[in-house]
């Protein structure tokens, strides 16, 4: 279930709005620059930042260090 069932999802949360809020802020630049190949670079880098930022939330939520 990951962490549908945790009580403490807020870690999970600032994740994803840092890794999305950064592809929204970046997109217009990066189509301007190279076109739609380097908005799926940086949709891919989103991608890799929230399953790795959300990895290590659960991680941390789970192992009672958070």
């Amino acid at each position: 279930m990951g962490s549908v069932a945790l009580r403490r999802t807020m870690p999970s949360l600032y994740v994803f709005a840092f890794c999305y809020g950064a592809l929204v802020c970046a997109a217009f630049p990066l189509a301007g620059l190279g076109g739609p190949v380097l908005v799926w670079a940086g949709y891919a880098v989103a991608v890799t930042g929230l399953a790795l930022g959300q990895t290590v939330a659960l991680w941390r939520a789970t192992s009672g260090r958070g």
